[in-house]
């Protein structure tokens, strides 16, 4: 498996790629029990090769961001969207403020005084974002402060969803796509330079950015859906999809690519010169700013597959042992 740098558009600079090294005997222990399970199997190494390629891929989906933030993996599960539609609402929240007309007009410099301000502050509680935590402090000279900050420039600061894209956009780059995280956004510290939007096209923004979660995940899908689906017994199988999320599949994506080396075959049997078989899968976005690095996708991926093949190795080679000691005639 491999996960290419992705370069950013404002930046020639890649994220760091990966660089995985296989122990060479772990390497000829996995090489055998490929040729074990397709003899035991009856398949053909070229198709259990993909079998397990489109496995990995949907186990990069499993272990890539969006993630379940209380108990990590999953996902490919709806805990993972939900996640990811939280993570996307809490950035553009922290980044873009609601516009609020009674507010700014109780602390405006022309029409605002502490008595308006106080007022203000025994209405009703704004759900979210810099304005609740205004309302929720209890030092009232502070938050005073910093809404007269905040709204003293609101006619400068006002912007549509075009605004909102910009400065949103803006934000993720300069945070590698984690603001809260980071410590953003920027403005943060400069009173009187965060923007502010009407909550309306707010909510819209938020709406529309959050069918954007999944993206990354879509390049492990194409890459499947490029593989082909392999032969077992003789009936093709398509290996990895099965219960993959609308959320996932939603994304048409050009950035999971497939190269196969080797395994060349007559009529389905290796020939005794080239018995090795190489697939590479890849994901050209699969690491958009380090967040597969972050996750630890490929170890995780790499450790969970390697387990599950032995498993399946096996539980084959037990049946193989079970026939042959009752006495029947191994396929």
């Amino acid at each position: 498996m491999k996960q290419q740098p992705y370069r950013s558009p404002t930046t020639s600079q890649p994220d760091r790629a990966f660089n995985i090294v296989w122990d060479r005997e772990r390497q000829k222990i996995l090489e055998q029990q490929f040729t074990d399970y397709a003899n035991h199997t009856g398949q053909a190494l070229v198709d259990l090769v993909k079998e397990e390629a489109a496995l990995t891929c949907r186990e990069a989906m499993v272990y890539s961001p969006p993630l379940d933030g209380a108990g990590g993996g999953q996902g490919d599960k709806k805990i993972a969207e939900t996640w990811g539609n939280a993570a996307v609402a809490r950035d553009v929240q922290a980044v873009i403020m609601p516009d609020s007309k009674s507010l700014a007009a109780a602390v405006s410099p022309a029409t605002g005084s502490g008595n308006k301000f106080a007022r203000w502050k025994q209405g009703k509680r704004p759900k979210a974002g810099v304005l609740q935590a205004i309302y929720d402090d209890q030092d009232f000279a502070r938050s005073y402060s910093k809404a007269r900050n905040l709204f003293i420039y609101r006619a400068y600061n006002l912007v549509g969803p075009v605004g909102i894209k910009e400065e949103h956009d803006r934000e993720r780059r300069f945070y590698r796509g984690r603001i809260r995280r980071n410590n953003g956004p920027s403005t943060k510290h400069s009173p009187g330079s965060q923007k502010i939007a009407p909550e309306s096209a707010i909510k819209q923004y938020i709406k529309t950015r959050q069918q954007r979660v999944g993206f990354m995940k879509a390049g492990w899908f194409a890459a499947i859906n490029k593989l082909g689906a392999p032969k077992i017994n003789g009936i093709r199988k398509n290996f990895g999809i099965k219960g993959l999320p609308s959320w996932i599949k939603r994304h048409a994506s050009n950035y999971g690519q497939v190269g196969i080396v080797g395994g060349h075959s007559t009529q389905g049997k290796l020939q005794p010169v080239d018995k090795r078989l190489t697939i590479v899968v890849r994901n050209d976005i699969g690491n958009i700013f380090g967040a597969a690095a972050r996750a630890a996708t490929a170890t995780k991926v790499l450790f969970v597959r390697a387990g599950k093949l032995s498993a399946r190795v096996g539980h084959f080679q037990k049946l193989a042992a079970d026939r042959f000691n009752s006495g029947q005639k191994q396929a």
